[in-house]
């Protein structure tokens, strides 16, 4: 697979006004199984897991659907599993 060209990053804050500190790392990118990743955001579960929710294209690039991955916050580090 070619190297990925969309990546989805993420900043923090101490509260909702800022400032806001860009995170030297990747949330979402493209795999084998999709790629155009996007529009996310985190939904969090009675079970006490969160998920990242967003949408992405299928590998031929002929249909967008949403997926679910479920995250755990270490710090500012945000930890997406497969």
């Amino acid at each position: 697979m070619e190297k990925p060209i969309y990546y989805v990053h993420y900043t923090t804050a101490d509260k909702i006004t800022g400032p806001y500190h860009e995170i030297n790392d990747t949330l979402l990118w493209q795999t084998e199984e999709m790629r155009g990743t996007g529009h996310s955001l985190f939904l969090p579960q009675v079970s006490g897991d969160t998920l990242v929710v967003f949408h992405a294209w299928d590998i031929q690039m002929k249909k967008r659907k949403p997926h679910a991955k479920r995250v755990s916050f270490q710090g500012d580090t945000i930890v997406v599993f497969e």
